[in-house]
Formats: structure tokens, C-alpha cells, sequence
């Protein structure tokens, strides 16, 4: 074999070698994403599921078994009432939207069988205002409408998930 032929095989083996290294990157990167994907439709997925829930409650606790004719009548204070939160990270004794002010939960990867990938959910409800326009305030008074932002967030992710609804009281006589 001539110097010629042992340079030709010298560069082929490089080439081969580039391929193959490119090849291994661009498989890396690929399942990275598709992980990264996985864990974004689970936190949507646990975010929906969160807001379903809470909308699927009484408006405030004071029409869990009645009306209110007046924002006066409504609940001051946002979050559970009494024995309805005295689980840490449970929703099971809620009965009114507002009962997930400051609701926390964290969601072990082992239960997803993503055992990478732990959850952790944050949730916030606010009195707000609908004005013109279609903007939407944070208010101090009680108003018709409170706002449930959930958070799920996961140190595998790279973004937090964040769903929001306002949820309104209608009072017909």
C-alpha cells in the first residue's frame, strides 16, 4: 500500500468517525427533546386537571348550599375553610374554588413512571374586575369573578407551566 492509499484510508476512517459522532449528537439531542416534550404535556396535563377540578366546585363558600344576592356575602378570605386544607398537598375536602388559594402539591416522578421528573403545583385565586376591553384586574373588594392561576413547575423542565381562568358567580332570581 502506497502513501497515497494509507492517506486515502486515513481520511475515510475520520469521515467515518465525524458521521458517526454527528450521528450520536443529533440522536442525543432528539431524545432530550422528547423528553423535554413528555414532561410539558404531563405538567399541562396535571395543570388542566387542576383547574377542571376547581371549577367544577362551588363558586365561594357561601353558595356551597345557597345564593348570594351581593358581593358583600362572599367568602373575605380566599383559601380553606376550616378542616377542608388540613391535608398538605390534598384537594379532596375542597368544595369552593377559592379553597385552592395557596394550594401546593408535589408530584413524585415515581407515581408518573417518569422517575426523572418531579412536579411541583402552585395554585392562586384572586378577587378581579372585568372592564372594557376585555382586561382583567386584581381587586381588593369581593367582585363576581375570581382568577385560578395554577403553576407546575420541574427542575427537568426549562419553563414553568402556567394556566389561568376566571371563574364567575351568576345570581338569577
Amino acid at each position: 500500500m502506497g502513501t497515497g492509499q494509507t492517506l486515502l484510508t486515513i481520511l475515510a476512517l475520520a469521515l467515518l468517525g465525524s458521521l458517526f459522532l454527528t450521528n450520536n449528537r443529533n440522536t442525543l439531542d432528539q431524545r432530550q427533546a422528547i423528553e423535554s416534550a413528555e414532561w410539558e404535556i404531563v405538567a399541562s396535563s396535571l395543570a388542566t386537571s387542576i383547574v377542571e377540578k376547581a371549577t367544577s366546585l362551588s363558586f365561594d363558600q357561601n353558595t356551597v348550599s345557597g345564593d348570594v344576592s351581593s358581593p358583600t356575602q362572599l367568602s373575605a378570605t380566599l383559601g380553606p375553610e376550616g378542616t377542608e386544607g388540613s391535608t398538605p398537598g390534598s384537594d379532596a375536602r375542597f368544595n369552593d374554588v377559592d379553597d385552592y388559594n395557596g394550594f401546593l402539591k408535589t408530584v413524585s416522578g415515581d407515581t408518573l413512571a417518569l422517575p426523572t421528573a418531579n412536579f411541583y403545583i402552585h395554585a392562586r385565586v384572586q378577587y378581579v374586575t372585568i372592564t372594557g376591553g376585555n382586561a382583567i384586574d386584581t381587586s381588593s373588594l369581593r367582585t363576581y369573578h375570581k382568577r385560578l392561576t395554577v403553576w407546575v413547575t420541574s427542575p427537568s423542565m426549562s419553563d414553568t407551566v402556567s394556566y389561568q381562568t376566571v371563574y364567575s358567580y351568576w345570581y338569577f332570581r
